[in-house]
Protein backbone atom coordinates (compact mmCIF):
# COMPACT_ATOMS: atom_id res chain seq x y z
CA UNK A 1 0.00 0.00 0.00
CA UNK A 2 1.12 2.97 -1.15
CA UNK A 3 0.03 6.89 -0.50
CA UNK A 4 0.23 9.15 -3.37
CA UNK A 5 3.76 12.33 -3.04
CA UNK A 6 1.64 15.53 -3.52
CA UNK A 7 3.29 17.87 -6.03
CA UNK A 8 4.95 20.95 -4.49
CA UNK A 9 2.65 24.00 -5.30
CA UNK A 10 5.69 25.44 -6.45
CA UNK A 11 6.31 22.85 -9.34
CA UNK A 12 2.88 23.26 -10.43
CA UNK A 13 1.39 26.52 -10.45
CA UNK A 14 -0.31 27.70 -12.16
CA UNK A 15 -2.30 24.73 -12.55
CA UNK A 16 -2.15 24.43 -8.10
CA UNK A 17 -6.07 24.53 -8.86
CA UNK A 18 -6.38 21.65 -10.28
CA UNK A 19 -4.91 19.47 -7.01
CA UNK A 20 -7.53 18.77 -4.28
CA UNK A 21 -5.19 18.14 -1.22
CA UNK A 22 -7.51 15.99 0.99
CA UNK A 23 -6.56 13.53 -1.85
CA UNK A 24 -3.51 13.41 -1.41
CA UNK A 25 -4.20 11.60 2.17
CA UNK A 26 -6.06 8.58 0.90
CA UNK A 27 -4.33 5.18 0.65
CA UNK A 28 -3.40 3.68 -2.90
CA UNK A 29 -3.13 0.42 -4.32
CA UNK A 30 -0.39 -0.20 -6.34
CA UNK A 31 -1.30 -2.74 -8.75
CA UNK A 32 1.24 -6.12 -7.89
CA UNK A 33 1.64 -8.52 -10.80
CA UNK A 34 0.15 -12.16 -9.11
CA UNK A 35 0.33 -14.07 -12.65
CA UNK A 36 1.55 -17.81 -12.06
CA UNK A 37 1.29 -17.27 -8.31
CA UNK A 38 -1.33 -18.14 -6.11
CA UNK A 39 -3.76 -14.45 -5.59
CA UNK A 40 -5.83 -14.53 -2.52
CA UNK A 41 -6.62 -10.75 -2.83
CA UNK A 42 -8.54 -10.66 -6.20
CA UNK A 43 -10.96 -13.30 -4.96
CA UNK A 44 -10.87 -14.51 -8.76
CA UNK A 45 -13.27 -17.44 -10.03
CA UNK A 46 -11.18 -20.40 -10.15
CA UNK A 47 -12.71 -23.55 -11.59
CA UNK A 48 -12.42 -26.07 -14.37
CA UNK A 49 -15.24 -25.55 -15.74
CA UNK A 50 -15.31 -21.61 -16.21
CA UNK A 51 -11.91 -22.23 -17.63
CA UNK A 52 -13.43 -24.27 -20.36
CA UNK A 53 -16.53 -21.88 -21.19
CA UNK A 54 -14.35 -19.06 -21.62
CA UNK A 55 -11.55 -20.78 -24.10
CA UNK A 56 -14.54 -22.14 -25.80
CA UNK A 57 -15.79 -18.65 -25.56
CA UNK A 58 -12.25 -17.11 -27.08
CA UNK A 59 -12.55 -19.04 -30.08
CA UNK A 60 -16.06 -16.91 -31.71
CA UNK A 61 -14.04 -13.62 -31.66
CA UNK A 62 -12.37 -12.45 -34.87
CA UNK A 63 -10.87 -9.30 -36.19
CA UNK A 64 -14.08 -7.33 -36.85
CA UNK A 65 -14.53 -7.60 -32.77
CA UNK A 66 -11.45 -5.60 -32.24
CA UNK A 67 -11.24 -4.22 -35.26
CA UNK A 68 -15.02 -2.28 -34.96
CA UNK A 69 -16.98 0.02 -32.00
CA UNK A 70 -19.06 -1.99 -30.13
CA UNK A 71 -23.33 -2.24 -30.45
CA UNK A 72 -24.81 -3.09 -26.96
CA UNK A 73 -28.09 -3.32 -27.41
CA UNK A 74 -28.17 -7.25 -28.43
CA UNK A 75 -26.19 -8.21 -25.56
CA UNK A 76 -28.52 -5.91 -23.12
CA UNK A 77 -31.68 -7.53 -24.48
CA UNK A 78 -30.51 -11.40 -23.80
CA UNK A 79 -28.59 -9.90 -20.43
CA UNK A 80 -32.03 -8.65 -18.95
CA UNK A 81 -33.55 -11.93 -19.90
CA UNK A 82 -30.98 -13.47 -17.65
CA UNK A 83 -31.63 -10.61 -15.01
CA UNK A 84 -35.38 -10.63 -14.77
CA UNK A 85 -34.97 -6.86 -15.98
CA UNK A 86 -36.10 -4.72 -18.68
CA UNK A 87 -33.70 -4.03 -21.57
CA UNK A 88 -34.47 -0.25 -20.79
CA UNK A 89 -33.60 -0.50 -17.23
CA UNK A 90 -30.25 -1.69 -18.23
CA UNK A 91 -27.02 -0.18 -18.65
CA UNK A 92 -23.63 -1.27 -19.30
CA UNK A 93 -20.35 -0.18 -17.40
CA UNK A 94 -16.80 -0.80 -17.81
CA UNK A 95 -17.13 -3.05 -14.51
CA UNK A 96 -18.93 -2.53 -10.93
CA UNK A 97 -16.32 -0.02 -9.82
CA UNK A 98 -17.33 2.15 -12.99
CA UNK A 99 -20.93 2.09 -11.85
CA UNK A 100 -20.23 3.67 -8.91
CA UNK A 101 -18.17 6.33 -10.16
CA UNK A 102 -21.01 7.07 -12.46
CA UNK A 103 -23.79 7.24 -9.78
CA UNK A 104 -21.30 9.26 -7.90
CA UNK A 105 -20.66 11.83 -10.89
CA UNK A 106 -24.24 12.02 -11.53
CA UNK A 107 -25.96 12.47 -8.25
CA UNK A 108 -23.66 13.44 -5.27
CA UNK A 109 -22.68 16.95 -7.13
CA UNK A 110 -23.11 19.93 -4.84
CA UNK A 111 -22.85 19.13 -1.33
CA UNK A 112 -24.63 15.53 -1.06
CA UNK A 113 -23.96 13.12 1.79
CA UNK A 114 -23.49 9.32 1.27
CA UNK A 115 -23.93 6.41 3.83
CA UNK A 116 -21.78 3.30 3.16
CA UNK A 117 -21.07 0.09 4.95
CA UNK A 118 -17.43 -0.16 6.18
CA UNK A 119 -15.86 -2.17 6.43
CA UNK A 120 -16.44 -2.13 2.15
CA UNK A 121 -14.70 -2.34 -0.79
CA UNK A 122 -12.23 0.74 -0.65
CA UNK A 123 -12.12 1.89 -4.04
CA UNK A 124 -16.08 2.62 -3.61
CA UNK A 125 -15.37 5.11 -0.68
CA UNK A 126 -12.51 7.09 -3.20
CA UNK A 127 -15.80 6.89 -5.98
CA UNK A 128 -17.97 8.29 -3.36
CA UNK A 129 -17.54 12.04 -4.32
CA UNK A 130 -20.09 13.30 -1.40
CA UNK A 131 -19.02 16.24 0.64
CA UNK A 132 -20.10 13.85 3.75
CA UNK A 133 -19.53 10.30 4.08
CA UNK A 134 -20.75 8.44 6.95
CA UNK A 135 -20.76 4.67 7.50
CA UNK A 136 -22.70 1.80 9.49
CA UNK A 137 -19.96 0.04 10.59
CA UNK A 138 -19.77 -3.78 11.02
CA UNK A 139 -20.01 -5.19 14.77
CA UNK A 140 -18.22 -8.63 15.51
CA UNK A 141 -20.84 -10.85 13.29
CA UNK A 142 -23.41 -8.56 11.51
CA UNK A 143 -24.37 -4.76 10.44
CA UNK A 144 -26.89 -3.55 12.66
CA UNK A 145 -30.28 -2.87 11.14
CA UNK A 146 -30.92 -0.67 14.01
CA UNK A 147 -27.73 1.08 13.23
CA UNK A 148 -28.39 1.54 9.32
CA UNK A 149 -31.62 3.32 10.24
CA UNK A 150 -30.74 5.38 12.84
CA UNK A 151 -27.67 6.29 10.56
CA UNK A 152 -30.41 7.28 7.84
CA UNK A 153 -32.38 9.27 10.35
CA UNK A 154 -29.38 10.86 11.43
CA UNK A 155 -27.79 11.82 8.51
CA UNK A 156 -30.21 11.72 5.68
CA UNK A 157 -27.95 10.73 3.18
CA UNK A 158 -28.99 11.29 -0.51
CA UNK A 159 -27.51 7.43 -1.70
CA UNK A 160 -27.18 5.08 0.59
CA UNK A 161 -24.90 1.90 -0.78
CA UNK A 162 -24.68 -1.47 0.59
CA UNK A 163 -22.73 -4.93 -0.88
CA UNK A 164 -25.08 -7.39 -0.61
CA UNK A 165 -23.04 -9.84 0.16
CA UNK A 166 -20.44 -7.92 1.87
CA UNK A 167 -16.53 -7.61 0.85
CA UNK A 168 -14.60 -8.22 2.96
CA UNK A 169 -16.87 -9.85 5.64
CA UNK A 170 -19.60 -11.92 3.38
CA UNK A 171 -22.13 -10.68 5.51
CA UNK A 172 -25.82 -11.11 3.51
CA UNK A 173 -28.85 -9.00 4.05
CA UNK A 174 -31.88 -10.88 4.34
CA UNK A 175 -34.59 -10.24 1.73
CA UNK A 176 -37.11 -8.95 5.07
CA UNK A 177 -34.01 -6.65 5.93
CA UNK A 178 -33.60 -5.12 2.66
CA UNK A 179 -37.17 -4.52 2.42
CA UNK A 180 -36.94 -2.58 5.75
CA UNK A 181 -33.71 -0.71 4.67
CA UNK A 182 -35.58 0.07 1.55
CA UNK A 183 -38.96 1.44 3.74
CA UNK A 184 -36.27 3.91 5.32
CA UNK A 185 -34.87 5.53 2.20
CA UNK A 186 -38.10 5.92 0.53
CA UNK A 187 -38.95 8.16 3.30
CA UNK A 188 -36.06 9.88 3.48
CA UNK A 189 -36.14 10.05 -0.64
CA UNK A 190 -32.82 8.40 -0.54
CA UNK A 191 -31.39 6.67 -3.14
CA UNK A 192 -30.39 3.04 -2.31
CA UNK A 193 -27.75 1.14 -4.38
CA UNK A 194 -27.07 -2.64 -3.80
CA UNK A 195 -23.97 -3.64 -5.18
CA UNK A 196 -24.40 -7.35 -6.10
CA UNK A 197 -21.14 -8.35 -7.54
CA UNK A 198 -20.50 -11.35 -5.21
CA UNK A 199 -24.13 -12.23 -4.72
CA UNK A 200 -24.16 -15.31 -7.45
CA UNK A 201 -21.91 -16.87 -4.11
CA UNK A 202 -25.07 -16.54 -2.14
CA UNK A 203 -27.78 -18.39 -4.23
CA UNK A 204 -28.76 -15.52 -6.60
CA UNK A 205 -27.78 -13.56 -10.09
CA UNK A 206 -29.82 -10.43 -8.88
CA UNK A 207 -32.15 -9.25 -6.00
CA UNK A 208 -34.92 -9.51 -8.52
CA UNK A 209 -37.39 -8.88 -5.65
CA UNK A 210 -36.41 -5.29 -5.95
CA UNK A 211 -37.07 -4.96 -9.42
CA UNK A 212 -38.97 -1.46 -10.71
CA UNK A 213 -38.79 -0.30 -7.31
CA UNK A 214 -38.13 3.51 -7.70
CA UNK A 215 -35.32 4.52 -5.85
CA UNK A 216 -33.49 1.43 -5.83
CA UNK A 217 -30.33 0.70 -7.54
CA UNK A 218 -28.41 -2.64 -8.48
CA UNK A 219 -25.07 -2.63 -8.91
CA UNK A 220 -23.43 -6.32 -10.60
CA UNK A 221 -20.54 -7.56 -12.84
CA UNK A 222 -19.28 -10.20 -14.73
CA UNK A 223 -15.77 -10.28 -12.33
CA UNK A 224 -16.56 -12.38 -9.91
CA UNK A 225 -19.80 -15.06 -10.61
CA UNK A 226 -18.53 -15.25 -13.96
CA UNK A 227 -14.95 -15.03 -14.19
CA UNK A 228 -14.33 -12.01 -16.35
CA UNK A 229 -12.73 -10.26 -14.58
CA UNK A 230 -10.18 -8.88 -16.95
CA UNK A 231 -12.58 -8.15 -19.22
CA UNK A 232 -14.23 -5.37 -17.11
CA UNK A 233 -17.96 -5.58 -17.84
CA UNK A 234 -20.52 -4.44 -15.50
CA UNK A 235 -24.06 -2.82 -15.13
CA UNK A 236 -26.59 -0.96 -13.64
CA UNK A 237 -30.40 -1.75 -13.01
CA UNK A 238 -32.93 1.31 -12.12
CA UNK A 239 -36.29 2.44 -12.85
CA UNK A 240 -35.98 3.33 -16.48
CA UNK A 241 -36.25 7.22 -16.34
CA UNK A 242 -32.95 7.17 -14.13
CA UNK A 243 -30.93 4.27 -16.02
CA UNK A 244 -32.05 7.26 -19.36
CA UNK A 245 -30.15 10.08 -17.05
CA UNK A 246 -27.05 7.76 -15.62
CA UNK A 247 -26.69 6.99 -19.40
CA UNK A 248 -25.69 10.73 -20.04
CA UNK A 249 -22.89 10.31 -17.47
CA UNK A 250 -21.28 7.03 -18.83
CA UNK A 251 -19.11 6.94 -21.80
CA UNK A 252 -20.54 6.12 -25.47
CA UNK A 253 -19.45 2.61 -25.54
CA UNK A 254 -17.90 1.25 -22.17
CA UNK A 255 -17.29 -2.01 -23.11
CA UNK A 256 -15.81 -3.51 -25.96
CA UNK A 257 -17.08 -5.64 -28.25
CA UNK A 258 -14.76 -8.46 -27.23
CA UNK A 259 -15.62 -8.47 -23.91
CA UNK A 260 -19.25 -8.47 -25.39
CA UNK A 261 -18.76 -11.73 -27.27
CA UNK A 262 -17.44 -13.69 -24.64
CA UNK A 263 -20.19 -12.32 -21.90
CA UNK A 264 -22.69 -13.40 -24.57
CA UNK A 265 -21.50 -17.15 -25.02
CA UNK A 266 -21.19 -17.25 -20.66
CA UNK A 267 -25.02 -16.13 -20.97
CA UNK A 268 -25.70 -18.97 -23.20
CA UNK A 269 -24.16 -21.16 -20.29
CA UNK A 270 -25.98 -19.67 -17.53
CA UNK A 271 -26.67 -23.10 -15.65
CA UNK A 272 -23.00 -24.28 -16.00
CA UNK A 273 -22.33 -21.34 -14.16
CA UNK A 274 -24.97 -21.66 -11.39
CA UNK A 275 -23.53 -25.19 -10.90
CA UNK A 276 -20.19 -23.39 -10.11
CA UNK A 277 -21.10 -21.24 -7.91
CA UNK A 278 -22.72 -23.81 -5.84
CA UNK A 279 -19.49 -25.61 -6.26
CA UNK A 280 -17.91 -22.62 -4.86
CA UNK A 281 -20.22 -21.60 -1.82
CA UNK A 282 -19.70 -25.87 -0.60
CA UNK A 283 -15.87 -25.72 -1.01
CA UNK A 284 -15.80 -22.15 0.85
CA UNK A 285 -18.42 -23.56 3.50
CA UNK A 286 -15.98 -26.53 3.80
CA UNK A 287 -12.93 -23.96 4.39
CA UNK A 288 -14.86 -22.23 7.25
CA UNK A 289 -15.60 -25.11 8.84
CA UNK A 290 -11.85 -26.48 8.58
CA UNK A 291 -10.86 -22.96 9.89
CA UNK A 292 -13.53 -22.99 13.00
CA UNK A 293 -11.44 -26.63 14.16
CA UNK A 294 -7.99 -24.79 14.14
CA UNK A 295 -9.09 -21.30 15.47
CA UNK A 296 -12.23 -21.52 17.13
CA UNK A 297 -15.80 -20.04 15.90
CA UNK A 298 -15.38 -16.78 17.25
CA UNK A 299 -12.57 -15.65 14.89
CA UNK A 300 -13.89 -17.50 11.90
CA UNK A 301 -16.85 -15.00 9.46
CA UNK A 302 -19.07 -17.31 8.00
CA UNK A 303 -19.86 -15.04 4.77
CA UNK A 304 -21.94 -15.54 1.76
CA UNK A 305 -18.80 -14.40 -0.77
CA UNK A 306 -16.39 -16.71 -2.67
CA UNK A 307 -13.94 -16.33 0.32
CA UNK A 308 -13.90 -16.69 3.94
CA UNK A 309 -12.57 -14.19 6.35
CA UNK A 310 -10.82 -14.84 10.08
CA UNK A 311 -8.95 -13.04 12.33
CA UNK A 312 -5.74 -13.47 13.96
CA UNK A 313 -5.01 -13.11 17.35
CA UNK A 314 -0.99 -12.68 16.90
CA UNK A 315 1.58 -13.67 14.71
CA UNK A 316 2.15 -17.14 16.13
CA UNK A 317 -1.50 -18.05 15.45
CA UNK A 318 -0.35 -17.00 11.50
CA UNK A 319 2.41 -18.89 11.37
CA UNK A 320 1.35 -21.73 12.57
CA UNK A 321 -1.78 -21.30 10.36
CA UNK A 322 0.28 -21.27 7.19
CA UNK A 323 2.05 -24.68 8.02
Amino acid sequence: MTVANMPNEAEINPFAWIYDPSVFTVDTHKAIDRRGLLNLSSNHLLHGASDALLTEALTHLTSRHVSEYAYHEPFVDRLAIVLKTKPQSLTLTAGADDAIKILSFALLRRGKVALAQKPGYGANYLMLNAEELHYVEYDQSSFDLKSMAGSLERHRPNIVLISNPNSPTGFFWSKEDLSEIYECTRRFGTLLVIDETYLSFAGALTHESFEGYPGVVRVGSFSKGWGMAGARLGYIIAEPSLTSYLKIWNSRNPVSQTSLVVADYLLGNKDVFIGIHRDVASERDKVARDLITVLGKEHVIRGNCNFVTFRMRNAKMQKELLK
